[in-house]
């Protein structure tokens, strides 16, 4: 199996060699490592629930977290969501790379669907399901929104957004 580096290693083999403008500050490109103060209101809210961090949550998820999810997901992109087609997780990297391979498993020629620009854990769980991808391309001409039309959407056994 071959996967392709992560964007952060190649840009850094891109910028190899190069002496960056020193009247300029450097702007740190890490992997969605908060770089900015927790704002205060937040902080409150974590010290008021403070007592529910004792316990892990539950495998299905909060009621009250998943009902706010699927509020966004309506909210934003128009979709009513079941409770039952929500999948709670601790992180994102490891059901997006694991759920494919499972569910996926004994599918022949597997179609995957995703978001381009990607995760790019996405791209590993198609390589490792040896799937073929059909890219939703966000543009600004499409409201950064993905579109599949009704032909491609037909051909996937799986799309991620």
């Amino acid at each position: 199996m071959h996967f392709e580096p992560y964007p952060f290693e190649k840009l850094t083999a891109l910028l190899e060699g190069i002496t960056p403008n020193s009247a300029y500050s450097p702007i740190a490109l890490t992997i969605g490592e908060p770089q900015f103060e927790t704002p205060a209101f937040i902080q409150k809210s974590i010290c008021k629930h403070s007592e529910e961090l004792r316990r892990y949550p539950k495998t299905a998820g909060e009621a009250y977290l998943n009902d706010s999810m699927r509020g966004f997901v309506e909210r934003r992109f128009g979709v009513k969501l079941k409770q039952s087609e929500l999948v709670s997780s601790f992180g994102t990297r490891e059901v997006l790379f694991n759920f494919p391979q499972y569910y996926l498993f004994d599918k022949k020629e597997a179609v995957m669907a995703y978001t381009n620009p990607f995760y790019q854990i996405y791209e590993g769980a198609a390589i490792a399901t040896r799937a073929r991808v059909i890219h939703l391309n966000l543009t600004e001409a499409n409201g950064f929104k993905p579109v599949v039309n009704e032909a491609e959407l037909s051909e996937c056994d799986l799309v991620i957004l």
